[in-house]
């Protein structure tokens, strides 16, 4: 599986026209916004309820005990992300976008594309290729950790099963 990891201005260029229709048609999408800067998701009304779309709301807070303010990734997030990992198709691109591109989406992407691509598929050729495509990504370490840790849980109970 391809993901692509990109900065939200990826798709504010994109609102309101044939790209954005046909990326929602194509692809999945994890949009991460900053509830302190006041970030809404980047795209036209009506695709905020597409089953496409994992939208979260959380700051680029790499040590919640140390960073006083902002809203830092939870538990509950980090849920969100696997169960929507686990029904995604995964047949489609998954872009994931954060303010920059850099930290939080790059945290969330890097952890996707390792638990998809070397863990289920076993291709590691695409992971490869995506840490070649993404050479500028510095994960933020906090949702590494808690992302690391669902998909790490979920990993065991599935090869339990």
């Amino acid at each position: 599986m391809r993901v692509y990891v990109v900065p939200r201005t990826y798709f504010e260029v994109q609102r309101g026209t044939l790209v954005e229709e046909e990326c929602f048609e194509r692809c999945n999408i994890i949009s991460i916004n900053a509830p302190s800067r006041g970030e809404i998701p980047p795209f036209s009304p009506g695709y905020e309820n597409a089953p496409n779309l994992l939208e979260l709301r959380f700051d680029d807070v790499a040590d919640p005990v140390r960073e006083a303010g902002g809203v830092f990734m939870s538990e509950a997030d980090g849920d969100a992300v696997l169960a929507f990992v686990k029904r995604m198709d995964r047949t489609r691109q998954l872009y994931v976008h954060c303010t920059a591109g850099i930290t939080r989406s790059g945290a969330v992407g890097e952890v996707i594309d390792w638990f998809v691509n070397c863990c289920l598929e076993k291709n590691h050729e695409d992971h490869a290729m995506f840490l070649r495509r993404h050479p500028y990504l510095v994960p933020n370490r906090w949702v590494r950790r808690i992302l690391l840790e669902k998909f790490h849980s979920h990993w065991q109970f599935a090869m339990q099963g």
